[in-house]
């Protein structure tokens, strides 16, 4: 068996959604490179918080509650717990929520196909002695399954940063993350309920497309009312504006004086017309007071 061929099979649905996002959705390949490396990164932590929580005595039992506490604890809170952290480092505020979705995709693909290379690793001597047709069927069977999980739980995660962001928390996608991974992982523990592992696969991607729906629904219901909030104030400006324009013609063309003006013009010739008769009033009083005196000389 070839091992670089078995694993270069590993991150073939990584090359997949890296092209099909670069192609479709427009997105730079810096940004799509950048979601890679978040991915990887997270491995380190996630790894080394599974070693450290793998010796607490009560997960080590073999009852199947123990065993399902392990999944969602071992499994799933903790690595959508550091794959959310790792995805804050995402440009969420320069890109739309399409890409970002996208982008925290990439990232899980990123991180589910970095663990298959692992498991196919550790399971190679399996494969020599067992033969090399199991291993294939295992790594078939992770691309379609545990990788597709670690993507749609990366999208869940993105939804939840961006309803923090956007001040309206979506606690169904940072809930069912954790939970559907480790109910994933348990069932896939089992041959005889191994299908109830595609039920969880189908499970998150409704629940992707009814958080990412709202979102949009709610971003395009708020940039309507900036959009009219906008318009009315653009029409109640212009509308002004004309008014003014025609009441400033209208002035100009008809040779209307303003109203302040009509009154300061009164005032001026009201004052006029009393000065007019005080000069008047004193002129015919003199003419009174020589008149008078003329008489008393004759006498």
């Amino acid at each position: 068996m070839n091992i670089y061929a078995a694993l270069a099979l590993c991150f073939v649905p990584l090359i997949i959604i890296f092209f099909f996002v670069r192609r479709f959705a427009q997105t730079g390949i810096i940004l799509c490179l950048y979601a890679v490396l978040l991915g990887l990164l997270a491995v380190a932590p996630i790894s080394i918080l599974q070693f450290y929580a793998a010796d607490i005595p009560f997960l080590n039992s073999d009852h199947w509650i123990t065993q399902l506490l392990r999944a969602v604890l071992f499994n799933g809170l903790i690595e959508e717990f550091i794959k959310i952290i790792f995805m804050l480092f995402l440009p969420s505020k320069r890109l739309s929520l399409g890409k970002f979705f996208l982008c925290a995709c990439i990232c899980g693909m990123s991180l589910g196909c970095f663990e298959s290379a692992i498991y196919f690793l550790q399971h190679l001597q399996q494969a020599n002695t067992i033969g090399a047709h199991l291993i294939y069927a295992q790594i078939f069977t992770r691309m379609f399954t545990s990788d597709a999980v670690h993507t749609l739980c990366a999208g869940l995660g993105a939804l939840f940063i961006r309803s923090i962001k956007r001040m309206r928390i979506d606690i169904a996608a940072v809930l069912f993350a954790p939970l559907i991974h480790g109910l994933y992982d348990f069932f896939a523990l089992y041959d005889d309920f191994k299908w109830f592992s595609a039920a969880a696969i189908l499970f998150l991607a409704v629940q992707c497309r009814i958080g990412y729906t709202s979102q949009a629904e709610e971003k395009s219901a708020g940039e309507k009312i900036a959009e009219k909030t906008e318009i009315k104030r653009t029409t109640k400006n212009k509308i002004e504006g004309e008014k003014s324009q025609k009441s400033s013609k209208g002035a100009a063309g008809t040779g209307k004086i303003p109203k302040e003006k009509k009154a300061a013009g009164k005032s001026i010739k009201q004052e006029k017309k009393e000065s007019l008769k005080k000069d008047t009033k004193r002129k015919s009083d003199t003419k009174q007071l020589k008149i008078r005196q003329i008489e008393h000389n004759a006498d």
